[in-house]
C-alpha cells in the first residue's frame, strides 16, 4: 500500500512528518488521500542534538550523516513491523495534508499528537496497541 502514497512537491498545505515510528502510523492511517511523499535529496540536512549537562542544555544541529538516516529508517521499519505495518520505502519525506480551516501546519500536526497522547491504550503500551487510537483520531480530523 505505501507505493499508492503519491510522489509529489507538497506545498503550503502540507507539513512535514517526523521521522518516528509513530508519525509513520499516522501516515499509514491517514492513507494516499491525506499524505504524500517526496524524494530526499539528502543535501542540507541537519540533525538536532541535545546535550544536558550539570551547567545546563546546550542545542545545535549537525548535518544528517548516512548512517544516522540509515539508523533512523531501521528504527522507524522496526517500529512499523511491531506495528503489523509494512516498511515504508526509504528515502523520501513522508507529508501530511493540513485540513482546511486549520490555523497553521504546525498547529494541526501538534493537535493530531496531543490528541493521540490524551487517549492512550491500556496497559503497558506498544506500537500495535496505539493502531486504534492512532486510526480513530486520524479518522476523526479528517472527517
Amino acid at each position: 500500500m505505501w507505493n499508492d502514497f503519491e510522489i509529489a512537491e507538497p506545498d503550503d498545505n502540507w507539513v512535514l512528518l517526523e521521522e518516528t515510528g509513530r508519525d509513520a502510523i499516522i501516515a499509514w492511517f491517514a492513507g494516499p488521500e491525506n499524505v504524500c511523499r517526496a524524494p530526499r535529496s539528502g543535501e542540507g540536512e541537519k540533525v538536532r542534538v541535545t546535550v544536558s549537562q550539570a551547567g545546563g542544555t546546550e542545542v545545535r544541529y549537525e548535518p544528517l550523516a548516512d548512517r544516522d538516516r540509515v539508523t533512523a529508517e531501521d528504527s522507524i521499519d522496526e517500529y512499523l513491523s511491531d506495528a503489523g505495518i509494512p516498511a515504508r520505502p526509504r528515502g523520501y519525506r513522508w507529508f501530511l495534508r493540513v485540513p482546511a480551516g486549520c490555523d497553521s501546519p504546525g498547529s494541526f500536526l501538534s493537535t493530531l499528537h496531543r490528541k493521540i497522547n490524551t487517549a492512550p491504550p491500556a496497559g503497558s503500551p506498544t506500537p500495535k496497541s496505539w493502531n486504534p487510537v492512532i486510526q480513530r483520531v486520524v479518522g476523526d480530523l479528517y472527517s
